[in-house]
């Protein structure tokens, strides 16, 4: 045997005593953080979510965000206010002459039969709704009943970061659940801690609330799948083996240049 041969021999074993002193092989226990009531359990209303008091997860402003164990609460479509270009159906019920779709304009304005120019950018469906009808029982009909419905939005993106196979921003033109957008990324990468997807939703008070979701449990079914909202980010972390693998790796560069 060379010498060469030798000492690749001895690096090797020195460099995995020193990896298994420095990173003892966890239990399936330890690859989870801390135990929280409530994170093995299903997916419970906002009000008896579980907070993490200890572990506030860092966001990439560098600032302490509360984070819940579960799913968020399903987005109410009521809450949605139109934007440009958004494709909308409007319908006046008896009244199919007076209905259309189309997509809203980029000053917020679309084009009624009767009524013509109507700016409904920035409305939510209800608000719009109500306009529309306060123009139409103004001046033609009377008792009017008017359904505003958007049948693709635009403009509504959510961010995949992390052990994802195609990291970036993507568009939400339906509705999108979490799982959806996961498949939309590429999918996991073979170093991604699935058990800990976090999602980061800014809330309607303005502040950032992150949510830790069990993605094994919901690619099983266990857990219900979010429906994604424009400005998400849902941050994928990798795991421990993957860190070891790349210590492992800087360590053995220093000894072997060739080494990839």
């Amino acid at each position: 045997m060379s010498k060469t041969m030798v000492l690749l021999m001895t690096v090797g074993f020195a460099v995995s005593l020193a990896v298994r002193s420095a990173y003892p092989f966890p239990s399936d226990d330890e690859w989870a953080w801390p135990s929280i009531q409530g994170a093995d359990s299903a997916p419970t209303p906002a009000f008896d979510q579980t907070h993490i008091q200890a572990d506030n997860v860092r966001t990439d402003g560098r600032k302490m965000v509360p984070a819940i164990v579960g799913a968020p609460p399903t987005p109410r479509t009521t809450d949605y206010r139109l934007n440009p270009q958004d494709l909308v159906n409007v319908t006046v019920f008896q009244v199919p002459e007076l209905s259309t779709t189309q997509n809203i304009g980029n000053t917020g304005h679309i084009q009624l039969p009767l009524i013509g120019h109507i700016a409904i950018g920035g409305l939510t469906m209800k608000e719009a709704e109500q306009r529309i009808t306060d123009r139409l029982s103004r001046d033609y009909l009377q008792n009017p009943r008017v359904n505003v419905f958007v049948k693709e939005y635009k403009g509504l993106k959510f961010t995949m970061l992390g052990a994802i196979r195609k990291p970036g921003v993507f568009d939400i033109t339906g509705p999108t659940t979490l799982l959806q957008g996961l498949a939309m990324a590429g999918g996991f990468t073979h170093f991604a801690k699935e058990s800990k997807i976090m999602l980061l939703r800014t809330e309607n008070a303005g502040y950032t609330q992150a949510y830790i979701i069990d993605g094994k449990k919901l690619q099983s079914g266990a857990l219900a799948d979010p429906i994604l909202i424009g400005g998400d980010r849902i941050v994928i972390p990798e795991s421990e083996i993957q860190f070891i693998v790349k210590d492992v790796l800087g360590t053995l560069r220093a000894f072997i240049p060739f080494v990839p």
